[in-house]
């Protein structure tokens, strides 16, 4: 006897399996729901359901495409924003993950995570001040302090204030 019939249809299963899927990791389940869900509907979780879907499955240009539909949904969405961060690191182009990590801090400027992550995109691109000025953001609200925060802090001291790197760089 058949005890439950999906209709691939319906927008309600659609979406409850695309939320499922995501949930238990299956890439490609959210994959296959959430674009069948979104040809017929807008929801920025489901976008960012179906970007970090692609993320996974490493096709950073369809990922792109749906987490900024998802941005465009949800402005304040900071797991999409920064998951496109991610997305335009992995397309080396780094001017825009940090521009997007920008917008991640001011959408939640507490996230010490997202603060330090910045710092280093500064920091890889010979920008040590803004990079120092990142770290130092980031420990005052509350980022672990560990060898390798003091190594990186450290290291773009260098070009900023060498007593001071040394003073960090000797806690190492």
């Amino acid at each position: 006897a058949k005890i439950l019939e999906f209709n691939f249809n319906s927008t309600v299963a659609t979406k409850k399996l695309t939320e499922i899927s995501a949930y238990l990791r299956r890439w490609k389940d959210v994959i296959m729901y959430g674009t069948k869900y979104l040809q017929a509907n807008k929801d920025s979780k489901i976008s960012y359901w179906v970007g970090n879907a692609f993320f996974e499955a490493e096709d950073f240009g369809k990922s792109q495409q749906y987490l900024t539909e998802s941005i465009k949904q949800d402005a304040n969405n900071v797991d999409a924003i920064v998951l496109l961060g991610k997305v335009y690191i992995e397309l080396e182009n780094v001017p825009a993950a940090m521009q997007t990590y920008t917008q991640a801090i001011a959408v939640n400027s507490n996230n010490a995570i997202i603060i330090y992550e910045l710092g280093l995109l500064y920091y890889s691109q010979n920008k040590s001040k803004e990079a120092v000025k990142y770290f130092e953001m980031a420990a005052s609200k509350g980022f672990q302090q560990d060898n390798d925060f003091n190594e990186n802090l450290g290291m773009a001291y260098l070009d900023v204030d060498i007593k001071k790197a040394v003073e960090i760089l000797n806690k190492v």
